[in-house]
């Protein structure tokens, strides 16, 4: 904060390798605090999968400043429609962006590590996992039954939605697919979960791993990375939490495998026909894009967006001081901003102030339509709260996913584990989205729905333990296996 006072105002190479020094350091010690920890150490972790993402979107333009090997022309990148050239806050904004790491970092760390795995007594309630178990099996088939059906009829438009603010014509459609995708991630999470506290197999998923694939398949075939990523970083926790602990080396072969694939499905869903064999053919054509360094570019050039900001704001428009947040918050609810906008107060000036990433979009390209710019989790709080909310707002996001991650592993409770299994897809995106809608969409709608299930259908340890369990024989002294005791 006190080196972001005098800033340059120019692009200083000297300033912003100090910048990037600062963010690496933060990285490594959170690595050495990750690897020093409570043993059996998982490297598969919220802090890391947070802290890797802001790096790369938020240093990788500084760093090739400071090398002067920027890959683009400068207007690309440093040029806004509504501020101008943003050269001048390059500094600022970078030193703004250190603060940020830190400040999820210090809020993560600020918890201690009591519990490095789940308590051993809360595994020991088989009913009550087994009901879980149950209850996520019906749960996907019927979410991906109304999905499938919802997806067909709407389209890929509907995907298209999530990324451009386009209107299928169907809101209420399209508001049961986003709820049909909620009760389907709630209902892997419970089938992950529950499976692996049971068995600690994989292969214990069963043919409902076939009704997954199955799902996720088809929103790959529309074009959509977000359900398929969302799902494999489900599994995946579950997996590492209740099964086996990730190792550092598979973390980086897990990294690089995931980016791969992500830059692949990204490639092939280019293809105008979105058949399998014309995504196939989309891939084999394009494969001399599939580079690591297009891929860091890709992510990296989403840092415009905050230089966009911090040079319009306060400049030429005061901050906000949460107003861009009422949508995120309301927006949680099926047709809440309709209602905001609508009816209540809150009045905004043009449809540009209707939300973050719009109005980010409006100061970088002079555009509010149905194409979005994007933008990044520092740029979307500094717009409203300015450098002390970017602070603030990092550090309350750091200390409730340790929080959540603690609360999980010391509760042994089935809600905890699967907010716990949704924080963590939410947490590795969160650097190229908002925190506020992130969390409450991708975290507190699923977490809702097992929260309904347990109440609905009384799932909780005391009535699952409440059943009799008739065991005639103990541990050592089971019936052999021809007798009909066994048989039985």
């Amino acid at each position: 904060v006190v080196l972001s006072v005098n800033a340059p105002t120019n692009i200083d190479p000297t300033y912003l390798a100090l910048c990037l020094w600062m963010a690496l350091s933060v990285i490594a010690l959170q690595f050495v605090y990750r690897a020093t920890g409570p043993k059996p150490v998982n490297w598969l972790s919220i802090d890391i999968v947070a802290l890797l993402p802001m790096l790369i979107i938020h240093f990788t333009i500084p760093y090739y400043l400071i090398f002067d090997m920027l890959p683009y022309e400068e207007r690309l990148i440093f040029a806004s429609a509504r501020g101008g050239d943003t050269k001048g806050v390059v500094c600022f904004a970078t030193m703004m962006s250190v603060s940020a790491l830190a400040a999820f970092a210090i809020g993560f760390n600020l918890l201690p590590d009591r519990f490095a795995l789940m308590k051993p007594s809360a595994r020991t309630d088989t009913n009550y996992w087994k009901r879980w178990r149950v209850m996520g099996i019906r749960t996907i088939i019927v979410a991906a039954i109304s999905g499938v059906i919802l997806l067909a009829i709407l389209g890929p438009e509907s995907l298209e939605g999530r990324y451009s603010g386009s209107d299928t014509g169907h809101q209420g459609l399209n508001y049961l697919l986003m709820g049909s995708n909620m009760v389907f991630l709630a209902g892997l999470a419970l089938v992950s979960t529950s499976t692996f506290v049971l068995y600690r197999s994989i292969f214990r998923l069963g043919p409902i791993f076939i009704v997954v694939a199955i799902y996720i398949a088809a929103f790959l075939i529309h074009g959509d990375r977000d359900m398929p990523f969302t799902s494999a970083a489900v599994v995946g926790l579950a997996y590492a939490e209740h099964k086996k602990r990730l190792s550092f080396r598979f973390f980086v072969l897990a990294i690089i495998m995931g980016s791969l694939t992500y830059s692949i499905f990204g490639i092939a869903r280019n293809s105008p026909e979105r058949t399998a064999k014309s995504m196939v053919r989309e891939i084999v054509n394009s494969k001399d894009q599939l580079t690591w360094d297009r891929t860091l570019n890709m992510l990296g050039t989403q840092v415009r967006i905050l230089y966009a900001a911090v040079n319009y704001v306060p400049k030429e428009h005061d901050f906000f001081y949460g107003k861009m947040k009422a949508p995120a918050v309301i927006g949680a609810i099926p047709w809440g901003n309709r209602i905001l906008f609508t009816h209540l107060w809150l009045r905004y000036e043009g449809v540009h102030e209707k939300d973050s990433a719009t109005f980010l979009t409006w100061v970088f390209i002079e555009y509010a339509g149905d194409f979005g710019a994007g933008t990044t989790n520092v740029a979307d709080i500094y717009i409203d709260f300015g450098y002390t909310g970017v602070i603030f707002c990092l550090f309350c996001f750091g200390a409730l996913t340790k929080f959540v991650q603690q609360k999980a592993r010391s509760s042994g409770a089935m809600v905890w584990n699967s907010a716990y299994c949704f924080m963590l897809p939410m947490a590795a995106t969160s650097a190229r989205a908002t925190i506020i809608s992130g969390t409450l969409r991708s975290v507190g709608w699923p977490t809702f729905v097992v929260l309904f299930l347990g109440v609905m259908f009384s799932i909780n340890r005391r009535s699952a333990s409440s059943r009799p369990v008739v065991n005639a024989y103990p541990p050592k002294a089971l019936p052999p296996s021809g007798s009909a005791a066994a048989a039985r």
